[in-house]
């Protein structure tokens, strides 16, 4: 059958991609063959640049032939810059999404999808510790790698080697101190589709609001954030005899730091309350230890490890819901254009184990990716933007990718 994905009704998002999309291949049209030919001056105020990625890939899973994936995407961007005196700079960043994918099952049943949206468009105002952006952009920080318990607007896989992720509408404000302390202030409108580890999706029309503060510590720099939404709860997470709920406030505070002592050392942290005594669960916990170090070994073999815990209950002492893993990350560069690396997780819980190689090969405009998997079916350690059905089970990845 064929299946093609539509918006399900109007938002921030179609309406952007609606009013800017004929201007934005408008602009590809007539400023691609200029940029390749006329470069920029090096004292001109106005930079336009236009550049981006195309790639394709396919896999096998479950050692089975009939289960095919397949998919191309394309993120071409826009990037203009202008000077607004000596010490002030505007800029534009405009990039699409485009993607189709395929997929054949064990059912002889087949399946296509195929969408195009908006995948940054921000306007900046900056200047050497100041910076107003307003759009679609990407929001994330902390200091874990493997498990990000701060991963509170993005979805950046570790296995996905473009790191590539949807972004937020909001406006965001950060100031750079003299001692390297900045803080942050953000406030999010039209964020519907759930971000990051979050359970329930913003409520409509409502607006999320918060800030964090990065400073300085010996040897090292930590943080801490706080962030206010409103989230809209499924029925199943109510007690029984709930009456419906449009919303319910949520409030999150998050702790991080990162220590240089030979070893890279770090802690990161998230707490969230939902003020409501209907739900089941209103207390989230979440933090992830971790430590990375290369190893003078040849070219030098870098090695990541991690452990992650979630809690869910409904008063803070108790623990109804937990998740614990184990995860273990080693990349080695084997000349200047191949490298591999292995990503290796372990459910504590479950007795699950996930097991992730890489090989890359770089050439000048291409990079090529090979991957292995050997995953459990019930596949629920992310939750990537894309399919993560595709890494599910026993099977391999084939993509390639090209930078223009």
């Amino acid at each position: 059958m064929m299946r093609v994905k539509f918006p399900k009704r109007p938002g921030i998002s179609q309406f952007f991609l609606a009013v800017l999309c004929p201007i934005y291949i408008s602009l590809l049209f007539e400023l691609t063959p200029s940029l390749h030919a006329r470069p920029q001056t090096p004292n001109s105020d106005f930079h336009l640049n236009f550049s981006g990625l195309s790639l394709a890939w396919f896999s096998l899973n479950h050692s089975s032939f009939e289960n095919f994936q397949s998919g191309i995407r394309s993120l071409p961007e826009i990037l203009l810059n202008k000077l607004l005196s000596p010490t002030w700079q505007l800029d534009l960043d405009l990039s699409l999404d485009a993607q189709g994918s395929f997929r054949t099952t064990t059912g002889a049943e087949s399946s296509s999808s195929a969408r195009a949206r908006l995948y940054r468009c921000w306007l900046r105002l900056s200047q050497h510790r100041f910076e107003a952006r307003l759009g679609l952009q990407k929001i994330n920080f902390g200091s874990a790698v493997l498990f990000r318990p701060l991963m509170w607007f993005d979805q950046l896989d570790p296995r996905d080697p473009l790191q590539l992720t949807r972004g937020v509408y909001g406006l965001l404000f950060r100031y750079y101190f003299p001692d390297n302390t900045n803080t942050w202030l953000w406030v999010l409108y039209g964020n519907d589709d759930l971000k990051g580890w979050e359970i329930f999706p913003t409520a409509a029309k409502s607006f999320e609001y918060g800030g964090r503060l990065q400073f300085p510590l010996p040897k090292g720099e930590g943080g801490v954030s706080f962030h206010h939404r409103r989230a809209k709860p499924f029925r199943s997470a109510l007690i029984s005899g709930s009456p419906a709920l449009s919303s319910v406030p949520e409030n999150r505070l998050g702790f991080d730091g990162r220590w240089d002592v030979g070893v890279g050392l770090w802690i990161e942290a998230s707490l969230s309350y939902q003020a409501n005594d209907w739900l089941f669960y209103r207390w989230k916990k979440s933090f992830s230890l971790g430590g990375d170090y290369t190893f003078d070994l040849g070219h030098g073999l870098y090695v990541v490890g991690e452990y992650f815990e979630f809690q869910a209950s409904r008063d803070f002492f108790s623990r109804e819901d937990s998740q614990r893993f184990l995860g273990m990350m080693m990349s080695y560069p084997l000349t200047l254009k191949d490298s591999l690396k292995v990503i290796f997780l372990y459910d504590l819980e479950k007795n699950d184990a996930y097991n992730f190689l890489y090989w890359q090969k770089s050439l000048q405009d291409w990079s090529f990716f090979l991957m292995i998997f050997w995953n459990p079916t019930d596949f629920s350690v992310f939750r990537k933007e894309s399919d993560s059905l595709a890494l599910a089970g026993k099977g391999f990845q084939v993509m390639g990718v090209y930078y223009f």
